[in-house]
């Protein structure tokens, strides 16, 4: 905790926190404690499907999925500008 307090801005200059990750659940009572003014957006938003969130670790997956689902969106653009032209 002494580390975000050193490396982040003032808490006052912060409009959100973003906390992702497994650890993060772990510390989510000293974090809530460090940030108590401060929005904090738990693992970014991201819901991970419960068909992947065996055993509740979706949050240790969220980030691999949520790169997962912005690599598919970019994939199907390329292609629909590919055959826009054709």
């Amino acid at each position: 905790m002494s580390w975000l307090t050193e490396v982040l801005p003032n808490k006052n200059e912060l409009d959100e926190v973003i906390i992702c990750g497994g650890t993060a659940d772990y510390l989510r009572e000293e974090l809530d404690s460090v940030f108590p003014t401060t929005p904090i957006v738990w693992h970014g938003g991201v819901e991970v499907p419960q068909t992947l969130n065996e055993q509740w670790l979706g949050n240790r997956l969220a980030d691999v999925w949520a790169l997962s689902v912005y690599h598919g969106i970019k994939v199907r653009a390329i292609g629909r500008r590919g055959t826009a032209g054709e």
